[in-house]
């Protein structure tokens, strides 16, 4: 296993922290490999000059939990998409929700 310099790692944690560049690209603009790249993400990897945590996903925002409460009662047929699924249907209110954000960008 070769050792990466800590220059590079801590170029590579600004990028991610700079958020314009996908894991990929910020590895083959680094030249260190994809998984590096997402321990350092992850915070599997510590870079000296970034916080540990600070490059982990934030939850997610307060009006995307109200639009998709978690599915509650037993697992049964939807009348809908007669998928087996714990009523309310994951997948029928996902493909309400891709009509509504596709109906968004229509108006």
């Amino acid at each position: 296993m070769r050792t990466i310099p800590d220059a590079t790692a801590q170029l590579v944690a600004e990028m991610l922290l700079a958020g314009d560049k996908t894991q990929g690209v910020i590895a083959e603009a680094t030249g260190v490999s994809p998984s590096f790249v997402s321990q350092i993400k992850s915070g599997k990897r510590e870079v000296q000059s970034v916080k540990p945590g600070l490059l982990v996903r934030r939850p997610a925002r307060e009006k995307e939990k109200e639009e998709f409460p978690p599915p509650s009662g037993p697992a049964v047929r939807c009348p809908i998409c007669r998928r087996k699924v714990q009523m309310d249907c994951v997948a029928c209110r996902t493909k309400a929700w891709m009509r509504r954000q596709r109906q968004k960008r229509l108006d």
